[in-house]
Parts: C-alpha cells; sequence; structure tokens
C-alpha cells in the first residue's frame, strides 16, 4: 500500500496561488495523479473559506471531492484535546486547528505534508506523527 499524504492548507494555499512555488505546486500535482492525497474535514473547510468567488469555492468544492475525507471525527477531536492538554503541561501552546489535523495524519497513518512551524514543534513532541515540511526554498 502506497504512503498516503494528508496536504496541510498552507501547502494548498502555496500551490493554488497565482504565482505559487513551482516545486510545492508541482509536488502537489504528482501527489494528485498518484491518487496518495487524502483529505481532513478542517483542510477542506480551511481552503473554501479562502475561496475569492462563488466561482472559485464551487470550482475548489468540485476539485475536493475527488479526495478521499478521513473519519473518525469524534475520537480525533478526544485524542486532539487530549494531546493539546498533554503539549500544554509541557509548556508547547498549539492551536487548536492545528491539533485537530495533526491528530487526524496521526489516526489515519498518513504523513502530514504542511509549511508550518507548529508541526514541526508537534512532530518533536509527538513521536508518532509522520510530519514533512516542504518549504519555499
Amino acid at each position: 500500500m502506497s504512503e498516503k499524504f494528508l496536504i496541510d492548507t498552507s501547502v494548498w494555499i502555496e500551490a493554488l496561488r497565482p504565482g505559487g512555488n513551482p516545486k510545492i505546486t508541482g509536488w502537489l500535482r504528482e501527489t494528485l495523479l498518484q491518487e496518495r492525497a487524502v483529505l481532513a474535514p478542517p483542510i477542506k473547510a480551511e481552503i473554501l473559506i479562502g475561496a475569492r468567488s462563488e466561482k472559485q469555492f464551487a470550482e475548489l468544492d468540485s476539485m475536493l471531492q475527488a479526495l478521499p475525507l478521513l473519519t473518525g471525527e469524534d475520537i480525533v477531536w478526544e485524542k486532539a484535546a487530549r494531546l493539546g492538554y498533554r503539549l500544554r503541561r509541557q509548556g508547547l501552546l498549539i492551536p487548536m486547528m492545528d491539533l485537530l489535523i495533526a491528530t487526524w495524519a496521526m489516526q489515519s497513518d498518513c504523513t502530514l505534508v504542511h509549511r508550518d512551524k507548529h508541526y514541526d514543534l508537534l512532530a518533536g513532541a509527538c513521536p508518532s506523527l509522520k510530519a514533512y515540511s516542504l518549504t519555499s526554498s
């Protein structure tokens, strides 16, 4: 079975913006063509919220419908809360949305591909989080 990638909003934004980084855009295109990308509900919502028009919203929604949507929402919320609680006790404050997305990646055994420093911090604190940072260089 091929490795599945949960692609964070930070990567989608870079790939979809006019003049986006060609390295990131190319990686995303290849991953989509290989059918290795999956989607978590919070990421779908973040992408759609960023649409600049009704037309773009409909286009993005149609494109995202083609991706497998991860399930298990109840357990993810519970585990994200537990993770946030544990990390806060260690002095590490991570935004709730990032906790949810990272937990979805761990729960679904996916590699989280991102451009967000919070996930680097999470990966350092959670050995079970498989995370890969796509830098803009």
